[in-house]
C-alpha cells in the first residue's frame, strides 16, 4: 500500500478517536458491559473528559468551596451565613457578628415594663443589672414627681426567651424621696439596691443599701441595711456592685482620704446567711461619678484613683 494512503488513513483514525473507541468498548466488555454499547465521549478541547464534564462550584451545590467560611454561605460570593455558621469576619454573617461563628441577630426580643404602667414618674430602668438568667431593674419613683418610695424589679428569664417578673422589692423602712432603686446589682441569688436619697439621725440624703437574698420559693428578702456615719448628703449607695460574697458600695462624701468631698468605697463581705460585715473602705477621686466607679470595680485596669 502506498506510503501516502497509510498516513492519510491514520489521520482520518485519528480524528474520528477509532483507537480511543475500541479500548473504551473492550474496557467496557471486561467490566461486564455491554461492548456494543455506544460510548459517550467528550469532546474537549483540553483532552480532560472527566474535568470538562464537572460543574463549576456554585453557592447552593450543598459544597463548601470557593471562599465560602460555611457550606454555601460567607466568604466574597455567596450570602451572609446565618447563627451558629463558621465564619472568618463579620461581614461573612448575616448578623455581622463573627466569633468564629456568627451570632445570632442583635435585636429588642421584648420590651419589659413596670407591672402597673399607668403610674407617672416611675423612672423605671433608673438602674439595672443582668446575671445569668436573672435581672434586676431599679424604678425610683422620685420624689416629688412620684407618690412611692421606689422598687426593684427581679426577672428571670424563661425558656421561650421570655422574661417574667419574679419578684418586687421595696425597702422595709422606705419613705418618700429615698430614692430606693437608684443603683441596683445582683449575683446569683444576692442583690444590692441603693437609696442614695435616705434620711436618719436629723441629717439629709445620708443613703442606704439594702441587701436581699432568694428564698427556695422565689421571693427574695431584705435581711441587711447597710448605713455609714450619718453627715448631710453623703449619699451613700449612689451606686452598687457585687461580686460572690462582696458588695461595693459607694458614698459621694466622706473622711476616706481627707476633705469634705473624698468620698469612698465600702466593702462588705457576707460571712454567713443574711450576715453582711464590713470589710475595707477604698478611696477614690471625687471628680469620677459613682458609675464610674463602679466600672472601676467592674474593669480593673480602669483607674479608680
Amino acid at each position: 500500500m502506498p506510503w501516502k494512503l497509510v498516513a492519510l488513513i491514520f489521520e482520518l483514525c485519528l480524528l474520528m478517536n477509532c483507537g480511543r473507541v475500541g479500548y473504551d468498548q473492550i474496557a467496557n466488555s471486561q467490566d461486564g458491559g455491554d461492548a456494543d454499547a455506544p460510548v459517550s465521549l467528550d469532546a474537549g478541547t483540553d483532552g480532560n473528559d472527566s474535568l470538562d464534564s464537572a460543574q463549576a462550584p456554585t453557592c447552593s451545590d450543598g459544597v463548601q468551596n470557593q471562599d465560602e467560611t460555611d457550606v454555601d454561605c460567607g466568604g466574597s460570593t455567596c450570602a451572609a451565613c446565618a447563627a451558629g455558621q463558621s465564619c472568618n469576619q463579620s461581614s461573612d454573617c448575616f448578623s455581622n457578628a463573627c466569633a468564629t461563628t456568627c451570632a445570632a441577630t442583635v435585636g429588642i426580643t421584648e420590651s419589659l415594663r413596670p407591672p402597673d404602667p399607668t403610674i407617672s414618674y416611675q423612672y423605671f430602668g433608673d438602674s439595672m443589672d443582668l446575671s445569668a438568667n436573672r435581672m434586676i431593674i431599679g424604678a425610683t419613683e422620685f420624689y416629688p414627681f412620684s407618690p412611692g418610695t421606689g422598687h426593684a424589679y427581679v426577672y428571670e428569664r424563661q425558656g421561650n426567651g421570655s422574661w417574667l417578673l419574679e419578684d418586687t422589692l421595696s425597702a422595709s423602712d422606705g419613705a418618700l424621696g429615698d430614692a430606693f432603686g437608684a443603683s441596683v446589682t445582683i449575683d446569683g441569688d444576692y442583690a444590692v439596691v441603693g437609696a442614695p436619697n435616705v434620711d436618719g439621725g436629723g441629717f439629709s440624703d445620708i443613703g442606704a443599701a439594702y441587701i436581699y437574698e432568694r428564698q427556695g420559693n422565689g421571693s427574695w428578702l431584705e435581711v441587711t441595711k447597710l448605713t455609714q456615719t450619718p453627715a448631710d448628703y453623703t449619699y451613700f449607695g449612689g451606686a452598687v456592685e457585687m461580686d460572690g460574697d462582696l458588695a461595693y458600695i459607694t458614698r459621694y462624701r466622706g473622711s476616706v482620704g481627707g476633705g469634705n468631698f473624698s468620698g469612698g468605697i465600702y466593702v462588705y463581705r457576707r460571712t454567713g446567711p443574711g450576715s453582711w460585715s464590713s470589710e475595707d473602705t477604698l478611696g477614690y477621686n471625687p471628680r469620677k461619678s459613682p458609675a464610674e466607679i463602679i466600672w472601676a470595680i467592674r474593669l480593673p485596669s480602669t483607674a479608680i484613683g
